[in-house]
């Protein structure tokens, strides 16, 4: 009988996909401008070219696992500092599509930033995005609608804006809403969970106290405005959710 060694808890970001790509050249500098004095970028172009400029790690890390922050822990407190700023700078062999390019910027970190990571199954704090006492208060969207002036969704008081060229929205579906919620301050950072059970896209109109007591003062809670509002319900619960543990993260060797 063949014995398999046993697998290493830790992985490195490539380990967790096999043969996973990687870009053709790359360039991890330290930014040093003054804060108003640095040019902002971030994204991933269809031709494979990647750049994340003047910012710190923190926004690169979560998009290239597509993971929201409450999904991660482990990450060291040096990326967070005021010197922790880079301008990152990739080139793949060709174009890539969008999930490609996240693998190759996992790739990036595990290079220049010596990454290793593990996933885990954890129990979290969350809260459920329930029905209220006495049922919603938005009115649902019909398919045959017509849009609504400036549309059907309003967030603090002002239509969510869209990319130019596109549609007003006509409202949201409950797991939009409940996404929308997820992280915010005022939730602690908690995920939420839909459990509403309703479906189809409803017109959305709701204006809350980002931290209560420190700014916004006059705005309702979040939670007595996702009530008195939407006539919806924010219940604390525990659920499992796939987290992504960082073993290690080192300052990189900027070239």
């Amino acid at each position: 009988m063949r014995i398999f060694p046993p697998l290493l808890p830790i992985l490195t970001a490539t380990a967790l996909y096999a043969q996973a790509p990687v870009f053709e050249v790359t360039s991890v500098k330290f930014n040093k401008l003054p804060p108003r004095e640095r040019h902002t970028e971030s994204g991933c172009s269809p031709a494979g070219r990647f750049v994340s400029l003047g910012l710190n790690l923190r926004s690169t890390f979560f998009w290239a696992f597509n993971m929201r922050p409450f999904q991660v822990t482990g990450l060291p407190s040096w990326i967070d500092a005021p010197g922790a700023v880079f301008d990152i700078e990739a080139k793949a062999a060709g174009p890539v599509e969008e999930s490609q390019c996240r693998l190759l910027v996992q790739t990036l970190l595990e290079d220049r930033f010596k990454l290793a990571v593990h996933r885990e199954q954890r129990e979290l704090p969350a809260y459920a995005l329930v029905l209220a006492k006495n049922g919603p208060k938005m009115r649902k969207v019909n398919p045959d609608d017509k849009p609504k002036p400036g549309g059907g969704v309003r967030m603090f008081g002002n239509p969510l804006q869209v990319p130019r060229g596109k549609d007003p929205l006509g409202g949201w579906s409950m797991q939009q809403l409940a996404d929308m919620l997820t992280g915010q301050p005022a939730l602690d950072g908690r995920p939420v969970l839909d459990r509403t059970g309703l479906s189809g896209t409803y017109e959305i109109d709701l204006n809350f106290a980002l931290v209560p007591g420190v700014v916004d003062a006059g705005k309702p809670e979040i939670f007595d405005a996702v009530q008195d509002q939407l006539g919806l319900k924010l219940e604390s619960v525990k659920a499992s959710f796939e987290t992504l543990v960082v073993d290690r993260l080192e300052k990189p060797d900027a070239n």
